[in-house]
């Protein structure tokens, strides 16, 4: 069996990843631009829009293509964050949205779990992309394929315990079902009374509860992920370093390089 780099094993448990903030507001950070990139992206991207690509200097090429990446992958944040809101909404008004409860629940579970995917095609082109620039060797990609690949496991693992497996809010879950299948099939059952209400919103408050706290991790160690990554990179172009010196360096810290923005 092969041996483990130390960067692998502080990788390989769900405490592994340098990190987590607390949960107060309940929304996952964006990936923020360092400044050194962020200034030489804006310029290469005046350039190539202005038809004027023999003006940008192969830096700037470089971080026009991840200021564009990071476009995409905020995108997904703000998609992650607003399925937690949903899922809030819900909890303080199950009547907040159309439809049935327990099915936009169910929406919304799937909706996170099918994004989480767009992140992978993300990463995937960009190490595409670097290693065609020659920014990462061979070393570089396997070291951080296999810290991705780690951190990606863990929304796997929670997308088949939510999805396919017992869970232990799917009581709570199942006892909104026989209401909210009349409600989809159009059969219009008797008013609750104010008490039944009472007691339906609060399995809904406590399962979206539940939910949101389970996603939450798992989207903001891919945030902080891509945090990592981005400023290893701008190290790398900007001071000519090896991107696992960089790399190893940045897991000495104990959160998030750049103080992440939302």
């Amino acid at each position: 069996m092969q041996q483990q780099s130390p960067l692998t094993l502080r990788c390989c448990a769900h405490s592994r990843w340098p990190r987590r903030r607390e949960f107060i507001e309940m929304a996952i950070n964006k990936v923020k631009m360092p400044d050194r990139l962020a200034a030489e992206g804006r310029e290469a991207l005046k350039a190539l829009l202005g038809k004027k690509s023999s003006e940008a200097t192969h830096a700037g090429k470089v971080a026009c293509d991840l200021t564009l990446w990071n476009f995409q992958l905020n995108e997904c944040i703000s998609i992650f964050n607003m399925i937690l809101d949903d899922l809030k909404l819900l909890g303080l008004n199950k009547d907040t949205l159309s439809g049935s409860c327990q099915t936009r629940i169910k929406f919304l579970i799937r909706s996170f779990f099918s994004e989480s995917y767009r992140f992978r095609e993300i990463f995937f082109e960009m190490l595409s992309s670097l290693k065609k620039d020659k920014l990462i060797d061979r070393s570089a990609i396997l070291t951080i394929k296999e810290t991705f690949l780690t951190v990606f496991d863990d929304i796997l693992k929670l997308r088949n315990l939510m999805t396919h497996q017992a869970f232990d809010w799917n009581d709570e879950l199942i006892s909104l079902g026989p209401a909210c299948m009349l409600d989809e099939i159009g059969i219009t059952r008797r008013s609750l009374t104010e008490k039944e209400n009472e007691e339906e919103q609060d399995r809904v408050k406590k399962v979206t509860k539940e939910v949101r706290e389970r996603l939450l991790p798992v989207g903001t160690a891919l945030s902080e992920f891509f945090s990592f990554f981005i400023v290893a990179l701008e190290s790398v172009i900007f001071d000519n370093r090896s991107f696992i010196d960089v790399w190893i360096q940045l897991f000495d810290l104990k959160e998030a390089p750049m103080g992440t923005e939302k």
